[in-house]
């Protein structure tokens, strides 16, 4: 009897209406053994579908990067504008003039996927929102995301914002490649308050760390990366 143990890496995009035009499939789906490479299950994993908040793992890719190579600390203090204070829920309330830390960013991200948060990271590493994702864009083909285009940091609706279960799993293995230490800090209590996800989308299993779950109105993201599943031969 052989224990093998895997680190499986899984992406499901569900979508109740989709316009014919922008977006190709009403399912996609793609499982990834993520130190081989090999593809265990895959459903329309290359048609373009609205990555809605799974757009934020993106946004932290870019803060991540901009943490490696010195930019920015944990301690950075980020200002609130106007125009990221106005965005819509779900988001942690900011006011303009305010701040926030990086590293309090990089959390409200992960677990509140605060949309009014994702555009203070844009302005701080990009000067304006639509700049930003130009940079995330290129960043996306440079990873080799070819089907991604982003138009905004949060994954509010923009129907020209589009991308592939097999662009974003590949997202999900360059963060835990290139950003292994930062990627895998666990959260600790905010100072904005504690925080919990509004998606209650998977049932608990042992061995599992998450990255991003979404909605995005009729469209629904679930995003469960999967590690140490273990079977037995």
């Amino acid at each position: 009897m052989k224990v093998i143990t895997a680190f499986l890496l899984g992406l499901a995009l569900v979508y109740s209406t989709v316009p014919a035009k922008q977006a190709e499939a009403r399912y996609a789906s793609i499982v990834i053994d993520a130190d081989s490479g090999r593809v265990l299950h895959a459903t329309n994993e290359d048609d373009r579908n609205y990555p809605a908040s799974l757009t934020k793992i993106m946004t932290l890719y870019m803060a991540f990067d901009a943490l490696k190579q010195g930019k920015l600390s944990l301690k950075s203090r980020l200002p609130v504008s106007k125009r990221a204070s106005g965005m819509a829920p779900s988001k942690l309330g900011l006011k303009p003039g305010q701040t926030i830390t990086l590293e309090d960013a990089m959390l409200a991200l992960v677990t509140k996927s605060a949309n009014d948060v994702a555009v203070v990271v844009a302005e701080a590493l990009g000067g304006t929102e639509i700049n930003f994702a130009i940079q995330m864009t290129e960043r996306a083909r440079q990873l080799g995301m070819s089907r991604t285009t982003f138009k905004n940091a949060s994954g509010l609706p923009n129907r020209r914002q589009l991308s592939t279960a097999r662009d974003m799993a590949m997202l999900g293995l360059r963060i835990r490649q290139d950003f292994t230490r930062i990627s895998r800090r666990p959260i600790s209590n905010m100072p904005v308050g504690p925080l919990k996800t509004t998606t209650p989308c998977c049932p608990p299993m042992k061995g599992r760390t998450g990255l991003k779950p979404a909605i995005f109105g009729p469209a629904v993201s679930i995003w469960s990366h999967l590690s140490s599943a273990m079977a037995i031969a």
